[in-house]
């Protein structure tokens, strides 16, 4: 599939008192799609604004949509991403896209390339990226999507440039589980674990550290914390023996054992902030919800039955709300006696794997990915009244789906290319 991009030129005053003035090139990229601006109802406006890390907003542009766009003088050393969105005639948005946070001075006379697409529907990406099934996947760096396991190759797709690394790491072991810090991968295999450099190539082979073994948290996700420590659940791999035993990886590579209040298997679990981890189900006989606090060092359940059936995933929609469940469901994680999970709406798939994303701006939605019985992909947008379903634009199987560092979810996996969706 041919890449098909709309250029746009984009003038940006990037010093005061110089005499002339730098020229960046925005590019939109539309990936493997048509009529990005032309399908009905096709947007008529054009808003683009620069977004700082602590939420501001500095508009750079406002007006029809063009091929060449002046924007708002914007001082060199100004850091933050940029937000595109396009809105028809009736101020609904139907095109959004977002870069990864940079400094305005990296694109004084270059071009920098920006990937825009339908909102409420999924879009090819930029490129080919990997058609493993049942991948591994995580973000690295905040820049990349890395895909592994089945073997020890693996790709890192830059969503800063959108497109794939051209040669990307081997890693020292085919990860079972996998935690990413920085750039530092740590792979546990039934062999053991070892530390690796992803810039550098560099390993070192890993001693466990006391209270617990490597076999009791291998095939177990990884549950990363807002300040990147990782947490590898031996609770949530499908199969094999309960486990209570949770591997915390520290941000500077320090590993050791912490613990459930009760053995699990099949169980999923979320990184909620300002709790912690948050396991549901994986028992028929302990409480169906507990949490390991925030300092990853002791467990409380909830006054929530057992859960006996397969979880597969959970979403946190918000600080007090998890859904999780084959069969949706809303955890209220305030309760404190008798408490009970409120029912959504099943999505018409029996799924047997899945990923559930919370989708940006909208605390009832989630955005569920998974494949059925036949390993055939489907993805769903859920509320407590209705399941959407969101076709994809190519057959895949088993795929996996990825928070993205540009705040989109992305769907890899199952076919060479991937594909993104926004809200």
């Amino acid at each position: 599939m041919p890449v098909r991009r709309m250029a746009f030129t984009v003038l940006v005053g990037l010093a005061a008192g110089c005499s002339t003035t730098p020229t960046g090139t925005v590019q939109l990229d539309l990936g493997g799609e048509t009529g990005v601006f032309t399908r009905d109802p096709a947007p008529t406006t054009l808003t683009i604004d620069l977004v700082d890390s602590s939420g501001g907003r500095k508009g750079l542009f406002a007006g029809g949509i063009a091929d060449s766009i002046k924007l708002a003088d914007v001082d060199q050393s100004a850091e933050g991403y940029v937000d595109l969105s396009a809105a028809d005639a009736a101020g609904v948005v139907r095109v959004r896209g977002r870069s990864l946070p940079f400094t305005f001075g990296a694109i004084a006379d270059a071009t920098f390339d920006l990937f825009v697409q339908r909102t409420g529907e999924l879009a090819r990406i930029p490129g080919n990226v990997d058609a493993r099934e049942a991948p591994l996947t995580t973000v690295v760096t905040g820049r990349y999507v890395m895909i592994a396991g089945g073997t020890a190759d693996t790709t890192l797709y830059d969503v800063l440039v959108w497109g794939a690394l051209g040669t990307p790491p081997n890693l020292p072991r085919v990860p079972k589980s996998l935690a990413v810090s920085g750039t530092q991968a740590l792979v546990v295999d039934d062999a053991g674990a070892t530390s690796y450099d992803l810039s550098g190539s560099t390993s070192t082979v890993v001693t466990p550290p006391t209270g617990g073994a490597l076999s009791e948290i291998l095939g177990g996700d990884t549950v990363y914390a807002n300040d990147g420590t990782a947490y590898v659940i031996g609770a949530t791999r499908p199969t094999g023996d309960p486990t209570s035993r949770v591997l915390k990886v520290a941000t500077d590579g320090t590993l050791s054992f912490v613990s459930l209040s009760a053995p699990r298997v099949g169980a999923a679990a979320v990184w909620v902030e300002g709790r912690g981890v948050v396991v549901i189900g994986g028992s028929s006989t302990a409480p169906g919800v507990e949490i390991l606090g925030a300092g990853g060092t002791s467990a409380a359940a909830l006054a929530f039955g057992p859960i006996k059936d397969p979880v597969l995933s959970a979403a946190a929609i918000d600080g007090g709300h998890v859904i999780a469940g084959a069969a949706p469901a809303l955890y209220d994680l305030t309760c404190v006696s008798a408490c009970k999970a409120l029912p959504w709406t099943e999505p018409p798939v029996m799924f047997v794997h899945a990923d559930y994303f919370p989708l940006p701006g909208l605390t009832t939605d989630i955005l569920t990915v998974g494949w059925d019985a036949q390993g055939d992909t489907h993805v769903f947008r859920v509320t407590e009244k209705t399941a959407t379903d969101v076709p994809l634009k190519v057959a895949r199987k088993r795929a996996r789906g990825v928070a993205m560092p540009n705040g989109a979810i992305g769907v890899f996996g199952g076919a060479l290319q991937a594909e993104s969706y926004v809200p």
